[in-house]
């Protein structure tokens, strides 16, 4: 009997163990939830402003070209295709 007894007791002072690591456990999760999405929100701003540093630094260093008639320019076509699909033997 006083095996049954010693068994409850130690099966009761689980229970109560991991309902309350339960609570410390989710606690702690949201406090990582929340630091997470603040790292996220500083990840997206910082990467606005690279974007918006990158973006400077072309329109300063693009150079206006004015064209006449009969200037040779380079043409490029993006729709021409030597090699329509890959692989391809004829």
């Amino acid at each position: 009997m006083s095996f049954k007894i010693e068994l409850e007791q130690e099966a009761y002072w689980a229970i109560q163990t991991i309902n309350f690591d339960l609570k410390a456990a989710s606690e702690k999760q949201m406090l990582q939830l929340s630091e997470l999405d603040e790292l996220n929100l500083n990840a997206y701003k910082s990467s606005n402003i690279y974007k918006e540093q990158a973006k400077r630094w072309h329109d300063r260093h693009v150079r206006m070209r004015q064209f006449e008639e009969g200037d040779m320019v380079l043409l490029f076509n993006s729709r021409l295709r030597l090699f329509p699909s890959k692989l391809r033997s004829w």
